[in-house]
């Protein structure tokens, strides 16, 4: 149960898709945040279910996109990352998923 990632190229305005990308979270209720050293947005908390987390980093010529979801053990016990791919906690996984499609529609019409 990894973070997915994927890299993509990208010859476009990196300022604009940086904006795009920060609104589109704000609008999802995801905040920027430092997790373990990285600059994420994170949404929930992890009470009842594990908390969300997507990475875009900017690269001359690529943009690299991480998203994964802690895995809850009991509240606020976490065990690790699962990616946005498998049949373990679908739910939230098929709603991340929907987002990563999103911001990758974003990062090809920038």
């Amino acid at each position: 149960m990894a973070r997915y990632t994927e890299e993509f190229v990208f010859d476009g305005n990196q300022e604009q898709l940086e904006v795009q990308v920060q609104n589109y979270m704000d609008q999802e209720g995801f905040k920027l945040t430092n997790y373990k050293g990285e600059d994420v947005f994170k949404k929930g908390y992890g009470i009842l279910t594990g908390p969300e987390y997507l990475k875009v980093e900017y690269f001359e010529g690529t943009v690299v996109l991480g998203a994964w979801i802690k895995f809850a053990l009991l509240p606020g016990i976490f065990l690790g990352e699962m990616g946005i791919t498998g049949g373990f906690g679908a739910i939230p996984k098929k709603k991340l998923k929907k987002r990563v499609t999103r911001i990758i529609d974003i990062i090809q019409e920038v």
